[in-house]
């Protein structure tokens, strides 16, 4: 079967953050999960857990990903992976599920914090959770994870592992690329968001 354009030609960091809580503007990743796509093939796959600097973990997050500051104890901290995170990165575009709002704002600022010796992480980025909210019926429900993989037939049996989360979002794009033959024959960055770029 051929790929559609936005999966061929397409060279992705696809990635997930579990964190302390859901403030991008103070809370920090416990784990990141990444793979590397690159035209259709997987490539390196695999997660970070890590210590946070200084974000408390917040009951609620723990609830749900299991992640305790005794688990973390002998994690890295950021600074510590960051330049391999980034090298994964380059010439990629880092495709998410909710990664305009969370992951990419989360990682921007870690970079900009705590390993700013580090070459900055500026990527073109695709979120499937925007695409999936424009091409779904008008009255087709919720667009959190699980409500999306249910609509679309997707199987999501490990809620909140960031690993598991960046395969079904894979599944999801995939299954949006062939049902919806204008947004699978994109050019990948003409689906990415035009995100304000630093002087």
């Amino acid at each position: 079967m051929t790929l559609p354009n936005i999966l061929a030609e397409g060279r992705y960091l696809l990635i997930d953050i579990e964190s302390t809580g859901l403030s991008v503007n103070t809370d920090e990743p416990v784990q990141i999960a990444f793979g590397t796509i690159d035209h259709g093939i997987t490539g390196l796959r695999g997660y970070y857990t890590l210590r946070p600097h200084l974000a408390p973990l917040k009951e609620g997050s723990t609830a749900k990903h299991g992640f305790t500051a005794e688990k973390l104890a002998h994690s890295p901290q950021f600074a510590e992976i960051a330049a391999e995170l980034r090298g994964f990165a380059e010439g990629r575009i880092m495709l998410g599920w909710n990664v305009l709002r969370f992951d990419y704002k989360i990682l921007t600022r870690m970079f900009e914090g705590w390993a700013p010796t580090t070459p900055q992480l500026d990527p073109d980025v695709l979120d499937v959770f925007a695409w999936e909210k424009k091409l779904s019926p008008p009255d087709g429900g919720k667009h959190n994870l699980a409500a999306a993989c249910e609509r679309w037939g997707v199987s999501l049996t490990n809620y909140h592992d960031a690993w598991h989360d960046c395969r079904v979002t894979w599944q999801l794009f995939c299954v949006l690329a062939h049902r919806f033959p204008d947004f699978g024959a994109l050019p990948p960055r003409a689906a990415c968001a035009d995100l304000p770029r630093k002087e």
